[in-house]
């Protein structure tokens, strides 16, 4: 889990706090429901919220990807591109790619025996 580096490297971020309107709301009014009513109903905004944000730096940890999640992640990095923001984008999905991720995020190698936490042991 990245807390476990972020905590011993004293590595800034947030978890969660980051929301980008990826597509903000709008109306479509050319929507006629069957029942003959002419409404102008509002479309919702599309967000993507990262799990780890640092100063120039994504986290996001998928197990599963999802086309839903592989959608917006296209759309984040489009939005990105758009408003020229600048930040490395990762998507660990085991121990050892949260620990390449945080090298690259360091500069610098870190030892292969961090601390490991929450780990079931096997029966």
């Amino acid at each position: 889990m990245p807390l476990d580096y972020f905590d011993q490297y004293k590595i800034e971020y947030e978890y969660e706090l980051h929301s980008f309107v990826l597509l903000p709301s709008f109306d479509f009014a050319a929507f006629v429901p069957l029942d003959g009513k002419r409404v102008m109903p509002r479309v919702r905004e599309i967000t993507y919220t990262p799990d780890f944000v640092g100063k120039d730096w994504v986290i996001e940890t998928k197990g599963m990807k999802t086309p839903d999640f592989l959608l917006k992640w296209k759309l984040f990095k489009r939005y990105l591109t758009d408003n020229n923001l600048s930040y490395t984008l990762y998507m660990p999905s085991n121990q050892k790619q949260v620990r390449l991720a945080v090298e690259h995020i360091l500069g610098k190698p870190i030892p292969v025996d961090i601390k490991k936490v929450n780990r079931r042991k096997r029966v």
